[in-house]
């Protein structure tokens, strides 16, 4: 029994490790030969629910501690998930005057959370699903910024040996509208960046930075340099036709 979990494991680790050049090879391969993989059609639920068993693996306890730490936020995305998603979901079969059949199915969707496919992406590629990073409009971020959702200050350890008892800085990343970061900055976990923000080149922005709206920031760390000039800012963004 040994032998055969130690030969599943090395299977794992390899389709793990080439799960990219993998899923590329059986698209090309479904695209051209597609009575081999049409069958498949029939038990997507099931391929969903193995995936999604799967993945349910990787929670941990502390995971769900996070979630009772932070009450507030579980439950407004919630509410939203099954209140405005859907509504927003109806007023497109009313405005595109869908049939019934096509109109649940899309209403079905408006309810459904983040796809399944993506988590176990992130999985794979080492990173953690728990967190997310989020772009206001009209924010941009410039060639080599680096954005931390899960991190070390190396404060209790060294540099080139990491100890699993250590816990890792980790929180979401927001960038309100009408932000910018400038080239190879680097932004740590749990950091919301408000409206109005401009971060310089080469900048590190340390892990719970308090931000004021509309203020330039630059250095290493970041330090306030000035505020921004927040009418001509939108009066240049009305111009081009970017806002209203």
């Amino acid at each position: 029994m040994g032998k055969v979990l130690k030969k599943i494991g090395i299977i794992s680790s390899l389709a793990s490790r080439y799960i990219g050049i993998i899923i590329i090879a059986f698209s090309c391969l479904a695209f051209f030969w597609r009575d081999g993989f049409s069958w498949m059609t029939n038990y997507t639920s099931v391929f969903l629910g193995v995936i999604m068993f799967g993945m349910g693996l990787t929670i941990k306890l502390d995971d769900f501690r996070a979630i009772f730490s932070r009450p507030k936020e579980v439950v407004i995305g919630a509410v939203a998930q099954y209140t405005i998603m859907p509504v927003i979901a109806w007023l497109l079969c009313k405005v595109m005057n869908l049939p019934a059949d096509l109109a649940l199915g899309v209403i079905l969707v408006g309810c459904c959370p983040g796809g399944t496919a993506s988590n176990v992406i992130t999985y794979i590629a080492g990173g953690d699903g728990k967190y997310t990073f989020k772009m206001g409009e009209c924010s941009s971020l410039a060639a080599g910024v680096k954005v931390w959702l899960s991190s070390n200050d190396y404060v209790n350890e060294l540099v080139t040996h990491s100890v699993p008892e250590v816990k890792e800085i980790q929180g979401n990343v927001t960038l309100g509208k009408y932000t910018g970061v400038g080239t190879n900055s680097v932004i740590m976990p749990n950091n919301d960046i408000p409206e109005g923000v401009s971060i310089g080149a080469l900048s590190f922005v340390p892990s719970n930075y308090k931000f004021e709206p509309w203020t330039v920031y630059a250095g290493r760390p970041i330090r306030p340099i000035k505020k921004r000039n927040k009418e001509n800012v939108l009066n240049t963004l009305r111009k081009i036709g970017y806002v209203k």
